[in-house]
């Protein structure tokens, strides 16, 4: 299927210009993604508005919500979404070798329980076995809403990406990715 070009900055409405920044600032969503979305831009803004929503907000920490956002991108072999990542959680601590380690995150001592919880999950989510039981021995009601709707936009997204063709080729991981090197 041929790639969707994304909107040039110049087409840009003025009303989307604070979007495309929030999004380079913090890192993810993509501003690819965004830009190809902008040929609409009411659904531009609707899906960054959520996506802000459900990562960057809540009471579940976003360090933990970006390790699951990266694994889902390795499940489905997204180099786009894997090539983008969140600033907020780098600057939040998480680091490189985490983010490296996800492939182990269930023998590796980088990771807590919790947050082998909720990778689990996102996985088995992923593979549309929807597994509830071990997410009430972490998180109480609120929060599995929000790792449920965050797993469920983030899966949309890979999908969405996937379905305009910015997989391989469409974006290049930069050199100081964390997973630049991981091969």
């Amino acid at each position: 299927m041929p790639e969707i070009d994304p909107v040039t900055d110049a087409s840009v409405r003025s009303d989307l210009e604070d979007v495309l920044e929030e999004c380079e600032e913090r890192g993810t969503p993509g501003t690819k993604a965004i830009k190809i979305l902008a040929h609409r831009p009411d659904v531009a803004r609707t899906f960054v508005d959520n996506w802000n929503a459900s990562f960057y907000e809540g009471t579940i920490d976003h360090t933990l919500k970006e390790l699951v956002r990266a694994h889902l991108a390795n499940l489905h072999g997204c180099e786009y979404c894997s090539s983008v990542g969140s600033n907020v959680a780098r600057e939040q601590g998480l680091t490189d070798e985490k983010v490296r380690a996800l492939a182990q995150f269930e023998s590796c001592d980088l990771f807590t329980e919790e947050e082998r919880v909720a990778i689990r999950f996102a996985e088995a989510f992923y593979n549309n076995q929807h597994q509830y039981d071990e997410l009430h021995e972490h998180f109480d009601d609120g929060e599995i809403i929000e790792l449920v709707w965050f797993v469920s936009l983030q899966d949309a997204g890979e999908k969405f990406v996937t379905s305009m063709d910015l997989r391989p080729g469409s974006c290049e991981i930069p050199d100081d990715h964390p997973l630049a090197d991981a091969e």
